[in-house]
């Protein structure tokens, strides 16, 4: 399957979890609001998914899909023995990680209450963070064993990558389902030696289905390989694993947690930041962060995920180097992330506080934490373009084995995402952590491209000056006809009878009508077709029997 394919599969997937990752975010925002509770929820809800980021997302899952690919052209027998090795033994360091993370709780929390103003308020906030930490690692080992199971499950394709994109609706079904119904269940039930050992009855009985829902989505994601690991489990016959291959896992697994280690020491940073700054903070930049991250899991994973594959491919038959196919690749990724990542920024841009209104305010979530959401939403939009970039570029220096280089550039981001916050976080408190996350991207992203040369990329530079000043027009021509159309709707006084939903997701629709014509018309215009070419070219697709080729 073709990366464009791949990812579109992918992306589909993605959508359904994250439309229903919104819902979730909504019930949540609107049954706790940003009270202290949610606040400690989300700090012992960092910790895990830190390592999980950096292990499962990052490392792991990378070493593993780039060892795995090389293998299953090779020997599918080899393939299946890795795969269940790498299971087992992941399985063991999880359990390892988790018993060492549920001990130093206490110390963990310490490090991002540093900041933190001491008040009656905070210290109910680091009471309920460690005994929520403490129940909460175990989702790392879920997540991890769930990543192994996807690089598997990207090698078979199309299916494969809607099980692995999808599967997150699961968790965010049975999410929802505690906040809405079991918080209750729990203060009610509960006896009263859950608070005075983990913490509040209502925010453990939430946690506890946070961990059913990861667990349900391992679930899908391993029983989805069962006849894979039934049949390499029948054949495996090593005591203890570790074969040369999953050494190779393991070995490539070191400069990659280094690299991409960054990313999680600046979300430790950025966190105890903030806690200097309003005890609510924690929850505006995360419900910020959750938009920024809705169109980059759409289409910047996705396409990450397919690249991955696709490039380990092609440098395996070109020898581990750069060929025409892998340039091609490069180039295809590069064009399709910015494409597709500009139309969401030029309407986050301008509707920044309409979709904070429209996604979250209600119940406990008000006008104030919809305006301090808004504003950090805005100043994370000027991240998007580059983190879905962050997402080809790490999948190219990966394939190509030079984590040394993007090591460097890690630390490089460290520095700078920490020198910005120092200064930008007493004159824009929490917006200025958003401010220097974008930032730090960018930088990063500017040495990572910067370090392509030499690696025998050739880039088609015409057809790219091409695109990239098209979609410099379209962002342009997007920002300022929202705007005009914004006025416009206020003039007519529609907006002022309508409730903040409705009011608020008029707005949206209307501004992503012409987002989306404005984009899709210039878009056209980069790959030379028309609209009807377009479509008959879709129609000739759709109709070509399955299993067919096409030219």
């Amino acid at each position: 399957m073709s990366v464009a394919r791949s990812s579109l599969v992918f992306a589909f997937g993605t959508l359904l979890s994250r439309l229903s990752g919104l819902v979730r975010d909504r019930v949540i925002a609107a049954t706790f609001g940003t009270s202290p509770l949610i606040t400690a929820f989300w700090l012992a809800y960092k910790l895990p998914n830190m390592l999980r980021e950096l292990l499962a997302e990052g490392a792991l899952g990378s070493a593993f899909t780039k060892v795995y690919s090389s293998v299953s052209l090779e020997d599918k027998a080899r393939a299946q023995k890795l795969l269940v090795e790498t299971l087992l033994l992941m399985t063991l360091v999880s359990a390892l990680v988790c018993t060492i993370g549920a001990l130093l709780a206490p110390w963990l929390v310490d490090l991002f209450l540093l900041t933190a103003k001491p008040s009656a308020d905070t210290e109910l906030i680091r009471k309920t963070t460690v005994g929520l930490t403490r129940l909460l690692f175990p989702y790392l080992g879920l997540m991890v064993v769930g990543a192994i199971a996807m690089g598997a499950l990207h090698q078979r394709g199309g299916k494969g990558f809607f099980v692995t994109s999808a599967s997150p609706i699961s968790y965010n079904v049975i999410t929802i389902l505690g906040a809405l119904w079991f918080v209750g269940v729990a203060r009610a039930a509960f006896p009263t030696w859950v608070e005075e050992l983990v913490a509040e009855p209502g925010i453990v009985g939430f946690a506890l289905f946070v961990l059913l829902g990861g667990l349900a989505q391992m679930v899908i994601q391993v029983g989805a390989l069962r006849g894979r690991l039934v049949e390499a489990w029948r054949d495996w016959r090593v005591r203890f694993p570790w074969s040369p291959d999953l050494k190779k896992v393991l070995v490539l697994m070191g400069p990659m947690v280094l690299a991409a280690s960054s990313g999680q020491i600046n979300v430790l940073v950025n966190t105890t930041f903030t806690m200097g700054t309003d005890d609510a903070a924690v929850n505006w930049l995360n419900y910020a962060l959750r938009l920024l991250l809705f169109p980059i899991g759409m289409f910047g994973v996705a396409i990450s995920s397919a690249v991955l594959p696709a490039l380990t491919r092609s440098l395996t038959k070109a020898g581990g180097k750069v060929d025409a196919q892998a340039s091609s690749e490069i180039q295809n990724a590069f064009e399709l992330v910015l494409w597709l990542m500009a139309p969401s920024f030029a309407l986050y841009v301008v509707n920044d506080l309409a979709v904070v209104r429209f996604l979250f305010e209600s119940g406990r979530f008000t006008l104030h934490d919809s305006e301090q959401t808004a504003a950090a939403l805005y100043a994370y939009s000027f991240s998007l373009m580059g983190y879905g970039l962050m997402k080809v570029l790490t999948s190219f220096y990966f394939a190509l084995d030079r984590t040394s280089y993007a090591l460097r550039v890690s630390l490089f981001s460290i520095v700078t995402n920490f020198v910005v916050n120092y200064i930008f976080i007493d004159r824009y408190g929490h917006v200025g952590i958003a401010w220097g996350y974008s930032i730090t991207l960018s930088l990063s992203i500017a040495l990572l491209i910067f370090g392509m040369r030499g690696q025998g990329v050739a880039v088609r530079w015409s057809r790219f000056f091409r695109s990239m000043a098209l979609l410099a027009v379209a962002i342009g021509l997007s920002i300022i006809l929202q705007q005009l159309a914004v006025g416009a709707l206020a003039q007519t006084g529609w907006l002022e009878r309508l409730s903040v939903f409705e009011g608020n997701g008029l707005v949206l629709l209307v501004n992503s009508l012409v987002a989306g014509v404005v984009f899709a018309g210039l878009g056209l215009m980069a790959l030379r077709m028309t609209p009807k070419a377009a479509l008959a070219k879709l129609s000739v697709r759709r109709a070509r029997p399955p299993g067919s080729s096409g030219a």
